[in-house]
């Protein structure tokens, strides 16, 4: 009865925070991937895949997201990526999240095998 309490987050999916050279306020450099999985929480991970979980506060109506102390505007592309923008100091601050798709993760693109001949390496 647990999951009449917890929803998904509007927001729900793994993405990757591209990276470019630009030193960014909003969101830490060495951030690598943002999950967003209930309403209220998403779980960061770092260069190191390190886990921190953090409270947001997603607002669909006005397209906003709070994270790391910022309050920013959100749009969602075609493809399913995000484009986080804020405004600092006359300057606008742009942030994309490429989403990740389960069916493209390495475990599920090759089947699996209790024994194998050789192992899976590259």
């Amino acid at each position: 009865m647990l999951t009449q309490y917890i929803q998904k987050s509007p927001l729900y999916g793994i993405y990757q925070i591209d990276s470019d050279s630009t030193t960014r306020r909003t969101i830490p450099n060495d951030w690598v991937l943002l999950i967003f999985e209930y309403d209220g929480r998403v779980i960061i991970r770092d260069k190191y895949y390190q886990a921190k979980y953090e409270q947001t506060t997603i607002d669909s109506k006005k397209k906003t997201v709070s994270l790391n102390n910022f309050t920013l505007e959100y749009q969602i592309t075609k493809s399913g990526d995000i484009i986080l923008k804020k405004v600092l100091d006359d300057k606008t601050e742009t942030v994309r999240l490429s989403k990740l798709h389960p069916q493209e993760f390495e475990l599920m693109k090759r089947s699996f095998n209790w024994v194998q001949e050789y192992p899976y390496s590259r």
